[in-house]
């Protein structure tokens, strides 16, 4: 590559905090990536952050990636004037927004903000689309040059919102991390201290949302599967890596079930892929899972929801249920127990070839051009 395209861009990324999230993650990753030839900020409207926020900040300052946090862990007018000062003192040559309060804090800057016309990207994230009426407000007046949709099924839900510029680019991971061998899976559960003689099940997510019988993640689902097929009786565990409000009502539908144990926010998750058998994810809705291709990724059997976003995904080996569908998860429970095959060392290497975030990374740039 010559001239313009080999010029090196300040790109400012825009998340809400620095917690666990599919969103924030794959933002920390691409960001690294980003950052071989080019100046990259990343800034969070919060300063909240969580065990999985510090290790994101961690790998950023490593890799001399900038960055910055609003005042207050609440979002407010301080984080709005925070944020006009920090894009007037930066001057970035691209800033991509992540996740939908971003778009409202930046509208409300875009008001007053007038020094120099921003080049303004997107992300979209998920499938959801919101209905506060000021961050909708908010989506549809940033008018960015391009519009991002991280997987297929977020483009189809977009395509009649957006309705031009819009594109995909899938989301992709840095695996760092080896791909699940009989080996590593033993030394890994050791590590971790899991009973070797059972089989590990591994739910991860958000655990936040209006209620247990809506939320994204569907762990109510998982959990009233696994108690109506006794798993515990067949020498196996079910573990929750994740946070939220809904925790303590999740953790009451648990009951005295003993083989159902509750982790919260880990930053280990590719120790916790290789260690254990299954990873479920039921969700009700998507985007493109960060997990979800993490897991695929690390090459552990997955049960998935019949939902276009992991569909797209077309993992080998696969179990496959409907949204809400406690019988057929009950079912898939006691079917993934009696399975031992491997899946395919080789089509697990090709898939992280699909979803590197190298790949990702030059696909992003070429949008910024």
């Amino acid at each position: 590559m010559s001239g313009d395209k080999c010029k090196s861009k300040k790109i400012v990324h825009v998340i809400g905090a620095f917690i666990a999230g599919g969103a924030e993650k794959f933002v920390t990753d691409l960001s690294v990536e980003m950052s071989q030839n080019n100046e990259v900020v990343v800034l969070a409207l919060s300063n909240r952050d969580d065990f999985v926020g510090l290790s994101m900040k961690e790998k950023l300052i490593k890799n001399n990636v900038l960055l910055e946090y609003g005042p207050t862990k609440k979002v407010g007018l301080k984080t709005i004037l925070w944020l006009a000062k920090i894009i007037h003192k930066l001057e970035p040559d691209v800033l991509n927004l992540h996740t939908p309060n971003t778009e409202l804090a930046y509208y409300l800057v875009s008001l007053f903000y007038t020094k120099k016309k921003v080049r303004l990207y997107r992300t979209i994230h998920n499938t959801v689309i919101t209905h506060n009426f000021f961050t909708k407000w908010a989506f549809e007046h940033n008018n960015p040059l391009v519009s991002i949709a991280c997987g297929q099924a977020t483009f189809n839900t977009y395509k009649d919102v957006v309705n031009e510029n819009l594109v995909v680019i899938e989301n992709g991971i840095a695996f760092n991390w080896p791909v699940k061998t009989i080996e590593n899976s033993l030394k890994n559960k050791v590590e971790l201290e899991l009973d070797v003689h059972k089989k590990h099940f591994i739910c991860i997510g958000s655990m936040s949302g209006g209620s247990v019988q809506s939320s994204q993640k569907a762990q109510d689902i998982v959990i009233k599967a696994w108690k109506k097929e006794n798993m515990g009786d067949r020498a196996a565990e079910l573990h929750f890596i994740g946070d939220g409000n809904l925790r303590n009502k999740l953790e009451d539908l648990k009951g005295v079930d003993s083989s159902i144990v509750f982790h919260g926010v880990k930053s280990n998750i590719d120790k916790w892929l290789q260690a254990c058998e299954n990873m479920v994810l039921v969700s009700r809705f998507e985007g493109l899972p960060i997990v979800g291709i993490e897991a695929i990724g690390t090459g552990i059997r997955c049960v998935f929801s019949k939902i276009n976003s992991l569909e797209e995904l077309n993992p080998q080996g696969a179990l496959w249920v409907g949204v809400n569908d406690i019988d057929a998860l009950s079912d898939l429970f006691h079917k993934s127990c009696l399975i031992d095959k491997q899946l395919d060392l080789a089509e697990v290497e090709v898939f992280r070839q699909m979803y590197s975030i190298k790949s990702t990374a030059i696909k992003y740039l070429g949008i910024y051009e």
